[in-house]
């Protein structure tokens, strides 16, 4: 029996990808079998909580000039959510066909007697088709879609001119804190022999420091800024909040926030803050574990010296004279919040509560961490409050997976319906770009891996993804396309640098990377430091310092090939907003088309006529023959090329003068 349905084919299921409430959806299969077929169903589920048994279907038609063809037309709900469906075929002696998802495959179904398993995180478990219902009033800010973005982890960008290593000596007198005098240092990775290692090193960049570059910032073609969290903290990266409303004072003060965020709209650049709402710090004036603060916190609380407002943010465990809490991940310097406590929420989330408190300032959004270990309700309230405060402000949600059918808290999630996030943090884009680069999954894999999120994805937030490639969280992207990805000790990962064939091959591949980046629907990101390729395995050593000396020196070839790249997507407009299409995902060779249908754009806006663009990426270590509309050539190994109007018109070898 040959029975057919492929979700990337209109003939089969359109219109594409996700669609809006109360849409019309025509759904087909194609069957072409010596068995007689009896009946014909498309069974369906939707929602976001778990479902056991499904008893929707209806009967699927056979038009009267095909006698293969099966064909339904359904509305999607008017509320959003998620749909899944499959189909059932009943032949003549009783034998029921399902016709379902591959998850792994391009989207065509795969037919089975194993019924398909509407909610499971089990990779074995027979899946169904899905498709994404959006609110139809779902809009990102378009400010942000295909923005460049440029994420900074503050005290390792730079130092203000008026740097002094005594002050910041003197800021915080805490025995567990190490201060570097020079900025060249590497970071620490062992702590010190009291406290052992707490990520409490500090090099002293600022607010100022940032301000001061924004001019370099403004040159390589940013748009906005995402900072890693800046608000006082006891470690260096600041995710173990002290004071939601204070300016760290290593990195400066609220005056010098306000300033920073004046000249970056005068110099056309947003700023983005990161939200820790899922923990706070021990070391801070809501738990105050350490004593370090004045006030009285949840901590002094539990052990019965004083009741303190904030006893109820937390869930403590008092038993036999013990006090446990519950923490992030088992990290006791992390406390996790009770996201549903009503006194929270006013402090986060009220008319006067620290996220419209940052936004009134001139913020332009929020990076929220670990979005999908905070309850849908409290995000759903966030996006009302920022949105009251700022309808133009983004909202960016760490999600590591396919965030359209993310499960937790024993239900699908609902982050991309319109109801919380704008964006997502593009790690499904970096594990299949840099996957596909340094070797580990093949280009059809890697094209599967972008088309399924495309496909699952509400076009508002697919063209408002922050792509990355690197991040605070991840390997340097050069290392991880060119390093050894076997060295796993700190002490290791301290003593490995590339060798100099590592670091030119490394170099060859970013650049693929990033062209893809800059080309690809959606926000591109770059991690600080990634322009001139620094190196860097996991957390320390992917927050190393940025080496200005490189660009002092006259900058790099790869710092103005990059610079050349990030300009030349802002002259062309389809990189932006355009459709687009895979044309070859074969062969180690990735290449596809970027362009406006009738001069209008994926969201339907007219725009100034532009030519289709083509992009071409050979993985392969020899030269391939390529061809797009007006043009025939080849291309040179590990390498990729531009083409508009018949014309190669930037490339991966191309130096800037």
């Amino acid at each position: 029996m040959d029975i057919i349905h492929q979700t990337r084919d209109l003939k089969y299921r359109s219109p594409f990808g996700a669609v809006p409430t109360d849409e019309r959806v025509v759904l087909a299969i194609n069957i072409q079998s010596s068995t007689q077929i009896r009946d014909c169903y498309l069974s369906y589920s939707y929602g976001l909580q778990c479902f056991s048994e499904s008893k929707n279907r209806m009967m699927l038609k056979e038009p009267a000039n095909s006698k293969t063809r099966y064909e339904c037309t359904i509305r999607a709900p008017d509320e959003a959510c998620l749909l899944f469906y499959w189909f059932e075929i009943i032949t003549d002696n009783g034998i029921v066909y399902y016709v379902r998802n591959q998850v792994s495959k391009d989207g065509t179904g795969v037919v089975s007697t194993a019924k398909p398993v509407v909610i499971s995180q089990s990779q074995g478990d027979a899946r169904p088709f899905q498709i994404t219902v959006f609110n139809r009033e779902f809009k990102t800010p378009d400010w942000f879609k295909g923005c460049v973005l440029y994420q900074i982890f503050p005290d390792r960008f730079s130092r203000d001119a008026k740097f002094s290593f005594d002050k910041m000596k003197n800021i915080k007198n805490a025995p567990e804190r190490i201060y570097h005098e020079k900025w060249n240092e590497d970071v620490d990775y062992n702590g010190t022999k009291e406290f052992g290692y707490l990520a409490c090193d500090f090099f002293g960049g600022s607010l100022e420091g940032i301000r001061e570059k924004l001019g370099y910032l403004s040159d390589l073609g940013i748009d906005a800024i995402y900072l890693n969290p800046v608000f006082e903290s006891r470690s260096n990266h600041r995710y173990d909040t002290g004071n939601y409303e204070k300016i760290d004072p290593i990195l400066g003060t609220n005056e010098d926030f306000e300033k920073l965020i004046e000249d970056g709209k005068n110099s056309s650049i947003n700023i983005i803050l990161d939200g820790v709402f899922s923990h706070t710090g021990a070391d801070s004036i809501y738990f105050n574990k350490y004593g370090r603060y004045e006030n009285t916190g949840a901590f002094q609380d539990a052990e019965g010296k004083v009741k303190s407002p904030y006893f109820s943010w937390y869930h403590f465990n008092l038993q036999h004279g013990y006090i446990s809490y519950d923490s992030w991940w088992g990290f006791s310097d992390l406390p996790c919040v009770n996201e549903n406590d009503l006194m929270f929420k006013e402090y986060i989330l009220g008319d006067s509560g620290v996220v419209r408190k940052w936004l009134k300032m001139g913020t332009s959004g929020w990076r929220l961490d670990v979005s999908d270990e905070i309850p849908d309700s409290f995000l759903r309230e966030l996006r009302k409050s920022v949105k009251r405060e700022n309808d133009s402000a983004v909202i960016i949600g760490e999600v590591w997976e396919d965030a359209s059918n993310k499960i937790s808290f024993g239900s699908y999630r609902d982050f991309l319906f319109g109801n919380t996030h704008d964006s997502i943090m593009g790690y499904t884009f970096k594990d299949a770009v840099i996957g596909w680069l340094s070797g580990k999954i093949n280009v059809i894999e890697m094209n599967n891996l972008l088309e399924t999120v495309r496909e699952n994805y509400p076009s508002q937030a697919f063209y408002s993804i922050m792509n990355l490639i690197s991040s605070h969280d991840v390997p340097r992207a050069i290392t991880e396309l060119s390093g050894d990805q076997w060295v796993t000790t700190r002490e290791e990962q301290s003593k490995k640098d590339l060798s100099h064939d590592q670091r030119k091959f490394g170099e060859k591949l970013l650049k693929l990377a990033m062209m893809i980046q800059f080309t690809y629907p959606g926000t591109p990101s770059i991690y600080y430091g990634d322009e001139i390729a620094m190196e860097g395995y996991r957390d320390p050593f992917n927050r190393r310092t940025f080496n200005w000396e490189t660009i002092e020196n006259n900058f790099s070839e790869l710092h103005m090939w990059i610079t050349s790249l990030i300009h030349f997507r802002k002259q062309n407009k389809n990189f932006k907003s355009g459709y687009y299409e895979t044309i070859k995902s074969d062969e180690d060779i990735y290449a596809f088309r970027r362009y406006f249908v009738d001069g209008k754009d994926i969201f339907g806006n007219f725009q100034e006529y532009e030519p289709d663009s083509y992009v071409f990426i050979n993985r392969n270590p020899y030269d391939v023959k390529i061809s797009a509309e007006g043009y025939s050539g080849a291309l040179s190994p590990y390498s990729g090329v531009i083409i508009i109007s018949g014309q190669r018109v930037f490339e991966t070898e191309w130096k800037p003068i």
